[in-house]
């Protein structure tokens, strides 16, 4: 199974950074065993020899150290380390070349004890770079088989048969390390695999038990929050069942026909409040439960927004409040009868919350939508209840619970009918001065009631 790209790369940038941490241990390594070896054969070659060779041993320690702070420096990213990637080959491969000829340079012929002082060297060198360099396979094979080969030649021309055994024994030890360190090499890069896997693994879990957490929160949340909406239904409730029982007691006493009818009256508004609270119950239920499912049609506004206008301009008249619908030619794509109930909805809180002044229905065009916005210059709402006047049953103005003042389910029928139809609904309100509701929906298909053309005014005060 091919590993993707991204994990391609972090896997060869990891390679490089391994072989970059073991770098010190090469360079140091170097620089003792070259200068003990040189100390060793002082009388065997002669020292222009040896001093040369050292020279160019340090001026590659040299190299490699400033090559190592560099890098360290930079702490390159995985994009970036192919380069120093090739450094380090570059580095490995001038090395084996140091080392190969070190082994023609101080070959002592005739001096069994310098050649075996050479090719155990080679040999402590070559096990030494299968560890150092091992991550980074390319970067041994460039020092190994220069250095290892190169001083196998001087064995093979003595020609004799313990010269030749040695050179072909220096060949099993190149082939044997070769294949150790290819194993090597896979092993470390399996471990890295798997270190990127593990980190995923704990990526993904952490993110398993972060959800788990917030559903677990939001199904808190949930539950407190159904507790507190029955709470207060079973609050508004009492008051009229309440009421009904004072009044069919008081039917029971000596009552005159006139007192009668009146409590007749009162029974029939208690009944009225109970069926209202009801259906505004049964209406957030049946949202909450996704029984209603919207049909999302063509919708003309004008139609929709003069039906709303022409059902409450009497109790806003009553008021002494105007009411007026922008006309408009603007289609938008939704469900009719649950944007006109959010209409409602929203015009109905106006006018229940405005005391003097207006309210404006219109809409605005903007990019693939249209924003229907209801204007009123009520008493307005602070900014930090803005969140609050979605939740059930809350009424900024209404602690006392009176029927007669909303029941405080309209907003939250709003926020749910909107997240049902995919639509915004955005507030901005100025305490004192008035509120905007606005609701986006997208904007309908072109026809012949033409473009889009409606404005909404903020409504003046009288």
């Amino acid at each position: 199974m091919s590993v993707p790209t991204s994990r391609a790369l972090l896997i060869a940038a990891e390679q490089v950074r391994t072989q970059y941490r073991n770098m010190p241990t090469a360079f140091i390594s170097n620089a003792v065993v070259s200068l003990i070896l040189c100390f060793a054969l002082r009388e065997a070659v002669p020292l222009p020899r040896l001093g040369w060779w050292l020279c160019a041993a340090y001026a590659w320690v040299l190299g490699r150290f400033l090559l190592w702070r560099a890098f360290k420096r930079a702490d390159p990213p995985a994009s970036d380390i192919a380069v120093w990637g090739a450094y380090g080959l570059a580095g490995s491969a001038l090395n084996g070349i140091i080392w190969g000829l070190g082994g023609l340079i101080l070959y002592v012929p005739g001096n069994l004890s310098s050649q075996f002082l050479l090719l155990i060297v080679q040999f402590g060198m070559g096990s030494g770079a299968a560890y150092a360099s091992a991550s980074a396979l390319p970067s041994f094979l460039a020092y190994f088989y220069p250095s290892l080969l190169l001083s196998a030649v001087p064995f093979f021309m003595e020609g004799d048969s313990v010269h030749v055994s040695l050179g072909i024994m220096l060949l099993l030890f190149v082939a044997a390390t070769t294949h150790f360190t290819i194993g090597v090499s896979r092993t470390i890069v399996d471990a890295i695999k798997l270190r990127f896997e593990n980190i995923n693994l704990i990526g993904e879990l952490r993110g398993q038990t972060t959800a788990a957490e917030s559903a677990r929160q939001a199904a808190e949340e949930a539950n407190i929050g159904k507790s507190r909406f029955l709470a207060a239904a079973s609050h508004d409730l009492r008051q009229p069942l309440h009421a009904l029982g004072f009044f069919v007691d008081a039917l029971r006493g000596h009552t005159s026909p006139e007192e009668r009818t009146q409590i007749a009256r009162n029974i029939r508004r208690s009944v009225d409040t109970m069926e209202e609270l009801f259906n505004a119950l049964l209406d957030v239920s049946r949202l909450d439960a996704g029984i209603v499912e919207p049909h999302v049609v063509t919708v003309p506004l004008a139609p929709l927004l003069e039906r709303v206008r022409f059902e409450f301009e009497p109790f806003a008249r009553q008021k002494g409040l105007s009411l007026r619908a922008k006309n408009t030619r603007a289609l938008v794509r939704s469900d009719p009868a649950l944007l006109e109930r959010v209409i409602r909805n929203l015009v109905a809180n106006a006018v229940r919350y405005t005391d003097r002044g207006g309210i404006v229905i219109g809409c605005r065009p903007r990019a693939g939508a249209i924003r229907i916005e209801v204007w009123d210059s009520g008493r307005g709402i602070p900014p930090d209840k803005h969140h609050e006047i979605f939740q059930e049953f809350y009424q900024l103005e209404n602690p006392e619970r009176d029927r007669h003042k909303g029941l405080g389910l309209g907003l939250a029928i709003i926020e749910r009918l909107t997240r049902l139809l995919d639509h915004r609904i955005e507030l901005r309100s100025t305490v004192g001065k008035g509120s905007m509701f606005c609701v986006t929906v997208p904007r309908g298909p072109p026809g012949g009631s033409g473009v889009p053309s409606c404005e909404a005014d903020s409504p003046k005060r009288k």
